[in-house]
C-alpha cells in the first residue's frame, strides 16, 4: 500500500515535469536572430527580463505564475503539492536564508551563462543587468565575493567587445536602483 502511494505521488511529479518540458519545444510565431523559431520557454525567459522595467508586464507575469503554482499544487494533491506551493512563495518572498540562497544562485547563474556565451547573443539590457545583481547577494559575504568575480568576467567580456563598461555600469545603477 505504501509503495502504491509513493508510485502515485512520484507519477504526479513526473506529470508536472513532463508538462513543464513541453514549454521547451512548443514553438511560437517569433524567430530568433539565428533563424530558428523561438520556443515558449525562451520567450518566457526573455519576458522575465522585460518585466523589470514594465510594471504591467510584471503584474501579468506574477498572475501567470500564481495560476501556474496553483495548478501544480492541484496536480500534486496526492503528494507534495502544498509543500511545493509553500516553497514557491517562500522563494518569492525571500524571507528565509534558504530562499535568499536560491534567489542568489538563480541570478548569478544567469549572468554566468551570459559570460560563457558569445557577446553577440547578449541583448542590450543584459549589459546593464551584469551590474545590478549585487542586491541579490548582500545577505552573505561569500555570495558577494562570487558576484564580484562573475561581474568582473562580464565587465571583461564587455570591454573586449569594445563597449564602455563604466558608462554601462553607471547607466545600470541609475536605472535599476
Amino acid at each position: 500500500m505504501i509503495n502504491q502511494i509513493k508510485i502515485e505521488q512520484l507519477s504526479a511529479i513526473l506529470n508536472v515535469l513532463k508538462l513543464a518540458e513541453k514549454l521547451k519545444f512548443e514553438l511560437r510565431h517569433s524567430w530568433l536572430s539565428n533563424g530558428r523559431q523561438e520556443s515558449v520557454a525562451e520567450h518566457t525567459w526573455r519576458m522575465s527580463l522585460d518585466q523589470i522595467r514594465n510594471p504591467d508586464i510584471k503584474k501579468i507575469k506574477q498572475q501567470n505564475e500564481e495560476k501556474a503554482i496553483s495548478n501544480i499544487k492541484e496536480m500534486l494533491t496526492s503528494t507534495n503539492g502544498q509543500e511545493i506551493y509553500d516553497l514557491f512563495y517562500e522563494f518569492e518572498q525571500k524571507n528565509t536564508f534558504e530562499a535568499k540562497v536560491a534567489n542568489a544562485i538563480d541570478k548569478l547563474e544567469v549572468q554566468l551563462q551570459h559570460n560563457h556565451a558569445d557577446i553577440s547573443t547578449w541583448e542590450e539590457i543584459e549589459y546593464d543587468l551584469s551590474f545590478v545583481i549585487g542586491k541579490h547577494v548582500q545577505f552573505d559575504e561569500t555570495f558577494v565575493i562570487l558576484k564580484d568575480l562573475i561581474e568582473k568576467q562580464a565587465a571583461q567580456k564587455l570591454e573586449d567587445a569594445g563597449l564602455n563598461v563604466s558608462a554601462i555600469r553607471n547607466r545600470a545603477i541609475a536605472s535599476f536602483s
